[in-house]
């Protein structure tokens, strides 16, 4: 499989949310993917615009709290 791999650099880029906005992400929980899925969308368009190259994303939600104390509850419907 490793012969299949291009090799290429890794990078990687973390976003953040000011504490401010967690509350509204508890009641909220599916504007996390929206704001995941617009943070790509620029990532991929500025790459594209800049180095007229096309990027893949890996992405990771991590839902804990910014002191990190307790993971926050997850909604369901």
């Amino acid at each position: 499989m490793e012969q299949e791999l291009p090799t290429v650099p890794q990078r990687h880029v973390v976003f953040t949310m000011d504490e401010r906005l967690w509350s509204l992400f508890c009641l909220k929980r599916e504007m996390l993917k929206a704001f995941m899925d617009e943070a790509a969308k620029l990532l991929q368009d500025w790459f594209l615009d800049r180095y007229k190259v096309t990027i893949g994303i890996v992405m990771g939600l991590h839902t804990f709290e910014p002191k990190r104390e307790k993971e926050i509850p997850k909604v369901t419907e």
